[in-house]
């Protein structure tokens, strides 16, 4: 993942603007949202990374950027600050695309852990690109995301029953026969 690489996700685009290579100790992205749509996968998916520091900065529209049971509204130029395992996501409630910059700096040794995030996000836009969505929600089959995310279980961790069915319907996933899309 190099800056300047662009990942699409159906509601959100990111744009990676820097990486530890230019910048020493973290990824520097962009998110563009459409209205409805959010960061984490079917926006507004609550996750967590462990050993990585996320600061929200918006740019353009009106977002709600919740933290574990915490609601906050983010105007153009309000920051919010996401310690590390917490759980959080994006949403944008504007009728027009909002625009948010994220800096993620890892708070103990985590290239790994962040270079496994990005592929995952590889991986989906991949899969998007290539047209391997629901015609219903424009993202790729839930089986499919839970073999993508099985691969790289460092990068996240999900919340509630989520974080328990996840590692049951990758294996269903890889009965069914997907498989991690080849991205090179």
């Amino acid at each position: 993942m190099t800056a300047g690489t662009v990942l699409n996700d159906p509601g959100e685009m990111t744009e990676v603007l820097a990486t530890p290579r230019e910048t020493g100790d973290r990824y520097q992205l962009r998110l563009t949202m459409q209205p409805g749509g959010g960061s984490g996968l079917r926006g507004f998916g609550l996750h967590s990374h462990a050993g990585l520091v996320e600061i929200l900065h918006c740019v353009s529209g009106n977002v709600v950027g919740r933290r574990n049971s915490t609601i906050n509204q983010l105007h153009p130029g309000d920051r919010l600050e996401v310690p590390a395992g917490i759980l959080h996501g994006l949403k944008n409630t504007s009728d027009e695309p909002s625009v948010v910059d994220v800096d993620m700096t890892f708070t103990w040794p985590g290239p790994r852990r962040i270079a496994d995030l990005m592929a995952i996000g590889v991986a989906i836009d991949t899969l998007v690109r290539d047209g391997s969505v629901s015609r219903w929600t424009g993202y790729p089959p839930l089986l499919h995301l839970a073999v993508i995310e099985a691969e790289h279980p460092e990068a996240m961790e999900h919340a509630g029953l989520a974080g328990f069915l996840m590692p049951v319907l990758a294996r269903l996933g890889r009965l069914r026969g997907y498989r991690v899309p080849r991205t090179d």
